[in-house]
């Protein structure tokens, strides 16, 4: 839009085909498990668009619910607490499906799942992102959106290429 290439992930895309799916079995409490960064100088929190998107999606459907949303950063730590947290705040409310925006926080809500004896799939449904090896040494073997990173990089190549060739 700003008039350069660029080569990004489709953030956006990803976000509604996995609230897509789960309301396609049923499933219509969705929560999020979410990471926040700041900017190097620490001054400032970047907003996540796997959030936005899924606020939006969400309440466009008339799904969405505040309380199922909960934001750490992205790590497996911040995955386990914060699905500890969400166990103890709702108990037997807690949703029956996550999307969970990496592989490694999914991990941390994995194990945070398993040691309340809280079946995954099929009491709660995990979708993360990204997926890593990770997310085949886990059991259950988690659910993940594949990013096409070497796909990406090549494309990018290509357009400097093009660029550098005839850089109109």
């Amino acid at each position: 839009n700003a008039g350069y290439p660029c080569v990004t992930t489709d953030f956006d895309n990803a976000v509604v085909k996995v609230i897509d799916y789960f309301m396609g079995k049923g499933l219509t409490k969705i929560g999020m498990l979410a990471g926040e960064e700041k900017t190097t100088d620490g001054k400032e929190t970047l907003i996540d668009q796997r959030i936005r998107t899924y606020r939006n999606y969400a309440y466009e459907n008339g799904i969405y619910n505040a309380k199922y949303t909960y934001i750490g950063d992205f790590s497996a730590q911040s995955g386990y607490s914060l699905m500890t947290k969400a166990i103890r705040e709702m108990g037997e409310d807690l949703p029956e499906a996550f999307f969970v925006a990496n592989d490694t926080l999914a991990i941390g809500a994995l194990k945070a799942l398993q040691e309340q004896n809280i079946a995954v799939p099929s009491r709660v449904s995990l979708i993360s992102f990204n997926d890593t090896p990770l997310t085949k040494q886990v059991y259950p073997t988690l659910s993940s959106i594949k990013v096409y990173t070497e796909e990406m990089g090549r494309t990018a190549v290509d357009i400097l290429n093009r660029q550098l060739l005839d850089p109109r």
